[in-house]
């Protein structure tokens, strides 16, 4: 989890915004247009803490154009971020599906700042 907050808040806030906030897609494909798995990630300070907040959206393809998808099932991963540490305070996953899912979500980062990086030059 600690890689994953450290690759999201590298690519930092947008211009007036006091909370960093990024979208990714997961998936078989390569092509966000053809990924299922949407992935939100908030990082903010509440109450003096950081903390993160990761929703997961399944969606469905539509039947007749595999482009427009429906939301199917959302679920939700809520950590506090420690000075060392950061703990999962909730989750709709369970530890198993976790360490299945987060390898996921951090390769999806990583290909999004890649890109990033390559729109840049």
């Amino acid at each position: 989890m600690m890689e994953i907050y450290r690759e999201v808040i590298e690519l930092g806030r947008f211009p007036g915004d006091d909370f960093v906030k990024r979208e990714f897609f997961v998936g078989k494909d390569d092509d966000d247009t053809y990924q299922n798995i949407h992935v939100l990630i908030l990082i903010q300070n509440v109450n003096d803490e950081e903390r993160i907040t990761i929703q997961v959206t399944y969606m469905q393809p539509s039947e007749n154009n595999p482009t427009i998808k429906y939301a199917r099932n959302v679920k939700s991963i809520l950590c506090i971020v420690g000075a060392e540490n950061i703990s999962i305070n909730k989750s709709d996953y369970d530890a198993k599906e976790l360490k299945k899912f987060l390898p996921k979500v951090l390769r999806a980062i990583r290909g999004k700042k890649k890109l990033l990086k390559k729109e840049k030059t």
